[in-house]
Formats: structure tokens, sequence, C-alpha cells
């Protein structure tokens, strides 16, 4: 899974909390299906890309997209 964030640790929380609690369709997101199947525990995080300085929000929005996009 490639995801993108603002706060790592907040959005991990997210995720455990989500699948948790999870109904409907949030049953069939694969994070939380893999979460519900080997728990929180299995994931190993990393940061694959970082930047700190951004003027422009939809330059950032665009170079996020390109990176989390799976191909």
């Amino acid at each position: 899974y490639i995801g993108r964030t603002m706060d790592l640790s907040k959005r991990m929380y997210e995720h455990k909390k989500v699948a948790a609690n999870a109904t409907g369709k949030t049953l069939d997101r694969p994070i939380v299906k893999a979460i519900r199947e080997f728990g929180i525990e299995a994931f190993d995080v990393e940061i694959l890309y970082s930047s700190e300085l951004f003027e422009d929000r939809e330059q950032l929005d665009i170079l996020l997209d390109e990176k989390e996009c799976c191909r």
C-alpha cells in the first residue's frame, strides 16, 4: 500500500481505527482488509518521499498524485 499524509502517526492510527470498526463500504478497502486479516503489527511503514516546502498546494497535489499512483 502506498498512500500520502501530512501526519504519518495520525494516519496509521486512523487506518487502525477504521479497520477495527469497519462496516459497509469501508470493509472493501484493501488496506482495511489487510489490517483486519494480518493485524497492524504485520505492516512495515517506510517514508518513500518527503517534501517540506511547497508554496502552491495544487503543485503539491499533482506531485503527490504521481508518487501515490501504482503503475
